[in-house]
């Protein structure tokens, strides 16, 4: 049992099921294959789950993981500031945050609908934490750079 982390057939909750630690929750999920079973109880939903439904998560947060990095590494300011303008810094960071999330929200969309539920619902606000936490936890900063001053 373990309960929070895996959702069998699922994606997990909104904003990844409000974790704090984005990449403890990542870990968890190689933690939970550490130990041999057949049954997997995650507490939450429609049945009980398999090893099989715990390694079908960690691929999907992989994917996840991994399509925030890229939309990070990929999105360019220049387009964002010429449609919003610079003068607003919250109005310019919000698009660049928009822009960000449906870049890598489209990638996991594209592979994981249909095979898991809930991919329509929670892939924007998974993409939202996954982005900050990729952001502050490992320093993936993209064009903002170190001093937070995209012109620089």
């Amino acid at each position: 049992m373990f309960v929070d982390v895996v959702y069998p057939g699922w994606v997990p909750f909104h904003r990844l099921g409000y974790v704090t630690d984005i990449f403890g929750f990542i870990e968890a999920h190689d933690q939970i294959l550490e130990y041999e079973f057949e049954t997997f109880v995650g507490g939450h939903l429609t049945r009980l789950g398999t090893r099989e439904d715990v390694k079908t998560q960690r691929e999907y947060i992989n994917d996840l993981k991994d399509a925030s990095k890229n939309a990070i590494e990929m999105v360019e300011l220049d387009p964002i500031a010429k449609r919003v303008g610079t003068d607003n810094s919250y109005t310019f960071f919000l698009a660049f945050e928009k822009s960000l999330v449906e870049t890598a929200a489209d990638t996991v969309r594209e592979k994981w609908t249909g095979r898991l539920g809930g991919v329509d619902s929670f892939v924007e606000s998974h993409c939202s934490v996954m982005i900050a936490s990729l952001r502050v936890e490992y320093g993936i900063l993209g064009p903002f750079g170190l001093k937070g001053n995209w012109k620089e």
